[in-house]
């Protein structure tokens, strides 16, 4: 088995202004949660993959994951009002 995964990317659309403070607090609940996600792989890394996107944006227009060479990208519901 190849490294595990050390980082997943967010794709996220925020609505508030870059340096802000809403900005880096939203910032650090992105990290936590790419952080979570490897944690909860436990080292799984699938099959030729070097780098997993997540992006919401996508949901319910893409209707299946998508793979560009080694990069994997999924689109996942998401609420803001959850998140």
């Amino acid at each position: 088995m190849g490294r595990p995964f050390s980082d997943i990317t967010l794709y996220i659309p925020s609505p508030h202004a870059n340096g802000t403070p809403e900005s880096r607090a939203e910032t650090g609940l992105f990290n936590f949660v790419s952080d979570l996600y490897v944690q909860h792989m436990k080292g799984y890394k699938p099959p030729r993959a070097t780098r997993v996107t997540i992006q919401p944006a996508y949901y319910g227009v893409w209707d299946r994951c998508w793979n560009f060479g080694s990069i994997f990208a999924i689109a996942l519901h998401r609420s803001r009002k959850i998140y």
